[in-house]
């Protein structure tokens, strides 16, 4: 066999590969949303009444019931364009990566500090690796209080 044909093939079993991911990448079936469980929150997209949000009342193979503020309404799958599943969001999770984060800093930047100091300083010894890590540290819990999360993940699009 030649060195040709083997990257050839290799090159097409590539893009084969890529392709099918890709394929997998979009999500298309109606079963995702008929997956649903009753009382997930949602997002629809539909020619006909726009953007509904709302709850997931029942799904079945030809319709989507949703409990909105405007109260029950059902749609065909014809009018489902689109259909978005909310995220849970992670505000603990970034809360305590900041916090961790801006410790780690405020240790770096104070044993920085306190490196420099020779015999003359006017602060006690160790004070910047004593000081600066709760200070960086509520900073950057701060900071991951204050980042959005959760969102919205779209899982069914006609």
């Amino acid at each position: 066999m030649s060195c040709g044909i083997v990257r050839k093939a290799l090159l097409f079993s590539l893009i084969l590969g890529l392709s099918s991911l890709c394929g997998f990448a979009q999500p298309r079936a109606w079963n995702s949303v008929k997956a649903l469980a009753s009382g997930t929150e949602i997002r629809v997209d539909g020619p006909r009444a726009g953007v509904i949000r709302g709850t997931v009342a029942e799904v079945t193979d030809d319709s989507l019931v949703i409990d909105s503020g405007s109260g029950r309404q059902s749609l065909s799958v014809q009018e489902v364009r689109r259909v978005s599943v909310k995220e849970r969001g992670h505000r603990g999770r970034n809360t305590l990566i900041g916090l961790g984060i801006g410790a780690g800093v405020g240790l770096l930047f104070g044993a920085l500090g306190d490196a420099n100091c020779g015999g003359n300083c006017v602060v006690p010894k160790n004070f910047g690796k004593e000081a600066l890590p709760p200070v960086f540290g509520g900073v950057g819990a701060l900071v991951g209080v204050v980042i959005p999360t959760g969102g919205w993940r779209q899982i069914y699009k006609q």
